[in-house]
């Protein structure tokens, strides 16, 4: 299977009120088309910092990040990658409330502009009619389950190969993180996912596990 991404002796240096902080250190992993990896991070161990680097959003202090297996990649082109290629779920969802589902869709078609989305539509609405997620409805009727798994299932419209997420388990209790590893099983099946988690549930279902800290 080809190679969406991997990480060469990543270093990462945060600084704190002027102190050094050491968030990762000669890290190094990489993730294909179709696999689960975990990066293992406990509570307060720098996800968010991994993360943005992960995405092209910071720089690490020392190492890199090898988009498409090309060692060498321009700022154009690692975007191009990115956007084509990668949805991204932060940690805390970013969906505007008072839209409707199918508002908060025809946004994102705005804003990535995915190639031939509209060939993929009704299958999309499929899947989330799947989960109980119907367009017409409000955000702030979803719960949190709902939400996380909009912002997941949008990477069929877009047509990525590699689902990244930070912390999606915040704020979901026991049986909604079962029924999240379940869930994501199934997406797994067609698209890569990346997590960055310290909760131990997703070394149960990934398929390699890099412990971070």
């Amino acid at each position: 299977m080809a190679q969406i991404l991997r990480s060469e002796k990543l270093k990462i240096v945060n600084k704190i009120g002027g102190t050094d902080i050491l968030i990762a250190d000669s890290i190094s992993f990489e993730i294909s088309e179709k696999e689960w990896v975990n990066l293992s991070i406990p509570h307060g161990g720098g996800k968010s910092i991994i993360y943005k680097v992960l995405l092209g959003q910071s720089k690490p202090t020392s190492g890199s990040i090898v988009y498409n297996n090309k060692a060498k990649i321009d700022d154009y082109d690692k975007d191009k990658f990115l956007k084509k290629n990668i949805t991204a779920v932060p940690e805390y969802p970013t969906i505007i409330s008072f839209f409707t589902v199918k508002d908060w869709v025809r946004l994102q078609i705005e804003l990535i502009r995915p190639e031939k989305y509209k060939s993929r539509l009704k299958d999309f609405y499929k899947k989330l009619s799947d989960q109980g997620i119907e367009p017409e409805k409000h955000v702030n009727q979803l719960t949190l389950l709902e939400i996380r798994k909009l912002e997941i299932l949008f990477s069929y419209l877009a047509d990525t190969i590699l689902i990244i997420c930070d912390d999606i388990d915040i704020g979901l209790n026991k049986t909604e993180l079962e029924n999240m590893a379940d869930f994501l099983k199934t997406i797994n099946k067609e698209r890569a996912i990346l997590t960055l988690s310290g909760n131990p549930i997703w070394n149960k279902y990934a398929k390699k596990v890099v412990r971070i800290g």
